[in-house]
């Protein structure tokens, strides 16, 4: 009777343990918002722990009053202490960088400032990067368009510039130009790795999903973080129930 009492008590503890636990997802961060990747979130009370990802993202189990350390090259240990009330929303926790104190050097004369002057410019670098001369013979010239203006005083370049394939093309590579900076700062924002830890998905179901939200650069660079993420967990969950397999009966 004993060993059945005890046994029952440890399943019932091991169960109220599950159900306290409660999944949190963060940002690491610096003072200046800039994300810190691959930090070390260590849940000290659990002995747990993850990794950011490239963007300081990463989630981990945790109980009310959990203490985690966070760790980084180049930035101080950080605790986080987790509230009583746990929130849902993104908890971004902010990071110092590291001060390093430098062994003592010692700075030699160069002589008078002809003397310095003279050994930089004269100074000769090795180049590290040289490139087999035979490989460069083996490639093929490559031109980029050179943008410019068309010359609205002559109507045949004019007309020329506008439909010809080359005029074409220098659009495209201008339009091309000013657009990557914008792409890449929505890609930082918004891609695959980030929208699969937000809802779960993965492969063809992660790419139709990504494809149905069709959010453009401007609205992912200028809506917040908890808006952005909070309408794709949103949506995620009508693509689930609108996409969901059959089951299949015998």
């Amino acid at each position: 009777m004993a060993c059945v009492l005890t046994s029952f008590n440890s399943r019932v503890s091991a169960q109220d343990f599950q159900d306290s636990l409660k999944l949190i997802y963060g940002q690491v961060i610096t003072a200046g918002k800039r994300p810190v990747s691959l930090a070390h979130v260590i849940n000290i009370d659990s002995k747990t722990g993850v990794a950011s990802d490239t963007i300081g993202y990463f989630k981990i189990w945790v109980k009310p009053k959990n203490m985690l350390i966070i760790s980084a090259i180049g930035f101080e240990f950080t605790e986080y202490q987790v509230p009583e009330n746990i929130p849902d929303t993104l908890i971004k926790i902010h990071v110092k960088f590291k001060v390093y104190e430098l062994p003592e050097v010692s700075i030699t004369y160069f002589g008078t400032y002809k003397e310095f002057e003279y050994k930089v410019l004269n100074f000769k670098l090795k180049d590290e990067n040289l490139i087999n001369k035979q490989v460069l013979k083996d490639l093929p010239t490559l031109e980029n368009p050179v943008p410019y203006e068309p010359n609205l005083g002559n109507p045949i370049t004019l007309l020329y510039d506008m439909f010809s394939k080359e005029g074409k093309s220098r659009r495209k590579y201008m339009e091309l130009k000013e657009e990557e900076p914008i792409k890449l700062r929505a890609e930082a924002r918004y891609n695959r790795e980030i929208v699969k830890n937000l809802t779960g998905l993965d492969g063809n179901e992660l790419d139709e999903f990504m494809k149905s939200c069709n959010y453009s650069y401007s609205y992912i660079i200028n809506t917040s973080d908890y808006l952005l993420y909070d309408e794709i967990v949103k949506k995620s969950e009508v693509f689930k129930k609108r996409y969901k397999k059959p089951e299949v009966t015998n």
